[in-house]
């Protein structure tokens, strides 16, 4: 076929520019390794008993303050390996998603396994399905977190 024609430069705004950029962690860099509750909140224990040798010390975490009275802590902390993620928040340019899956109906304890399509518990599966946010494509093309985040804000 013919080249395609460069898809042109489009003119410049008054609105400053802005972006959304999902880091899509994996492996040992998993969200519990970046963003846990603080050593000073009633659910850092239940982590450190949880996460056992990866737990996150209180030596290397950077403390960050929550403002939201629905969250569990005041107060949450970034891994210290990486402060440009607490710079990031602190001056208001990030915010932190954790932990999210993929339901498509609302289900309880009793009934998730029957009630569900896909596998709740695999690591594997909530990726690509956050990747698509369709995890059933019934729409027959799926727009990914990235549109659907789009979509909520414009």
């Amino acid at each position: 076929g013919s080249p395609r024609e460069p898809t042109p430069i489009p003119p410049r705004t008054a609105d400053p520019y802005q972006a959304i950029v999902v880091l899509l962690l994996r492996g040992g860099f998993d969200s519990f390794n970046v963003l846990a509750p603080h050593s000073t909140c009633s659910l850092y224990r239940s982590f450190r008993n949880n996460r056992e040798l990866l737990v996150l010390q209180p030596d290397e975490m950077l403390s960050i303050t929550n403002d939201d009275p629905d969250q569990p802590c005041e107060t949450f902390s970034v891994n210290s390996a990486i402060p440009i993620m607490k710079e990031m928040y602190d001056n208001g340019h990030g915010l932190f998603m954790a932990n999210i899956g993929h339901l498509a109906k609302p289900v309880t304890k009793g009934n998730w396994f029957t009630e569900t399509k896909t596998h709740l518990f695999s690591h594997t599966t909530m990726e690509r399905e956050c990747q698509l946010v369709d995890a059933f494509q019934e729409d027959g093309w799926s727009t990914g977190v990235l549109g659907r985040m789009l979509g909520v804000h414009q």
